[in-house]
């Protein structure tokens, strides 16, 4: 599962790429002046958990599509997909206030690490978080029109789609643009193209 994978991969490379990775141990988190736990190890944190938390999801929601494969020749298949439902729109719920969560604690870190000086990255990536709440948010509001078992399959396959895509395309643009930021802050050499622009609203 590519979920699982990046979660893996993130922890294997955490003391090549960022150092503050290490944000499960209270001594492995950059901090600043304050003692507050730094932008970068606050970013570094978010990513992982939203891994980890995103494939639970998936493979929960793989688990009831499984179930109800294996269970279609039941001699209440009715029941079956009633008590089905009920799982799949409790795990459903459960996945909108993950996601709320995780995308609230991401975007709280990218602004604090000065994100916002890219605004057309920052753009992108904020409609990025707002596509996946919203094709959830979709699916669970639409839910009765497919079997739990189909509806369970399509969200997984749409949590692993939205990571896949969004992990290169925004996390990791992020995590690049940030350290050219710090690189360019620390050495006071010329700032990068547009890093001053108009404010950027939140």
């Amino acid at each position: 599962m590519l979920l699982r994978a990046t979660v893996v991969a993130q922890d294997d490379t955490s003391t090549e790429r960022s150092p503050p990775d290490h944000a499960n141990s209270p001594r492995g988190v950059a901090r600043d002046s304050s003692g507050e736990a730094a932008p970068g190890a606050r970013l570094g944190a978010a990513h992982r958990e939203a891994a980890r938390q995103l494939c639970a999801c998936a493979t929960r929601l793989t688990e009831l599509w499984q179930e109800s494969t294996s269970r279609r020749s039941a001699a209440s298949p009715g029941l079956l997909d009633a008590c089905l439902r009920l799982q799949l729109d409790e795990e459903l719920a459960q996945l909108q206030r993950v996601i709320r969560a995780l995308v609230a604690q991401e975007e709280s870190a990218l602004r604090d690490a000065g994100i916002r000086r890219f605004p057309g990255a920052w753009r992108d990536h904020k409609r990025s978080h707002a596509r996946l709440l919203a094709r959830i948010e979709r699916r669970a509001r639409h839910g009765s029109r497919e079997p739990p078992g189909a509806l369970a399959r399509n969200v997984a396959r749409l949590l692993e789609d939205y990571w896949a895509a969004h992990f290169p395309d925004h996390d990791q643009l992020a995590l690049s643009l940030l350290a050219l930021l710090e690189r360019t802050d620390d050495t006071g050499g010329a700032k990068p193209v547009g890093a001053d622009p108009p404010p950027c609203p939140d």
